[in-house]
Formats: C-alpha cells, structure tokens, sequence
C-alpha cells in the first residue's frame, strides 16, 4: 500500500445501528463499519464494542473487514466515550466548523510524522447524511493521495 494521506487514515467502527435508539439521531443507520470505510473512502478500521454489541464470537463478523489492509479490534470495548460527527453532549449534529479543525491540524501533523494517523468516528453515523460527515468524505478524496 502506498504511504499517502489514505492509507493513515481510519474508521472508528461500532456494529450497524448501535446508536439508532439513543442520542436523537436524524434517521436509523444500517451501515456496517466496513461498508462506512468504503464509503468514507478509508482503507483501515478499528472495531470497538459499543454497548456489548456484537457478542462473541466476531468470527463471523470479522470476515467482512478481510478486504481492509489493517483493522484492530478494541479488546476493551468502548467505554462510552468519543465524539464525532454527533455532538453527543447536545444531541445535534456537530458543526462542519468543528470537524474541519481537527481535520486541519491532523494533516500537517501527519506530513511532519508528528501522529501516524487519523481515526474517524463513528462508522454507525455515516449513511444519515451529515453534513460532518460528508464535509469528511470530500475532505478524504482532496487530501488522500498526498504522498507521506
């Protein structure tokens, strides 16, 4: 894999509908993590347990991220913690503003090898059509083939 922007990028995975019944989401979501990476335009995920779901064993599960060249599987869970493109504080979707900064501090910071990479939450938000998360994907297509 080359060592561009894209492939130090990753998706912060949860199962498919994990937050559908709570935090006042706009829609349901059925995206899977690997269907988000793909979406999003990210090779790499980190699967996390987020509410005791999925149950092992992942075996099944994992099939899905066969395609991914790396994906790490959170022994932990998730402790209910992060944000992303849902300011969970508010329950409202997170201003673009707010996502574009990180965003902007990552990049250099990946150039310089100050960080090795850059985690995107969450994979069970990306097909409610945010607009966070849609300013990231184009933000992903601009920036991802910029060598490292």
């Amino acid at each position: 894999m080359p060592d561009n922007v894209r492939s130090r990028l990753w998706v912060w995975g949860h199962e498919a509908g994990s937050h559908n019944d709570a935090w006042r989401l706009p829609g349901k979501s059925h995206m899977t993590p690997v269907e988000s990476a793909y979406y999003l335009g990210v090779p790499n995920a980190l699967m996390v347990v987020y509410n005791n779901k999925p149950e092992p064993p992942f075996d099944r599960l994992a099939v899905a991220f066969r395609p991914l060249p790396q994906v790490v599987w959170s022994i932990v869970g998730d402790s209910s913690s992060g944000r992303n493109n849902w300011d969970y504080d508010s329950c409202q979707p997170m201003p673009i503003a707010l996502m574009e900064h990180p965003c902007r501090l990552g990049l250099p910071w990946l150039h310089a090898g100050r960080i090795d990479g850059i985690i995107f939450l969450a994979s069970c938000i990306c097909d409610l059509e945010l607009e966070a998360v849609e300013w990231t994907r184009r933000w992903i297509a601009r920036v991802g083939e910029e060598p490292l």
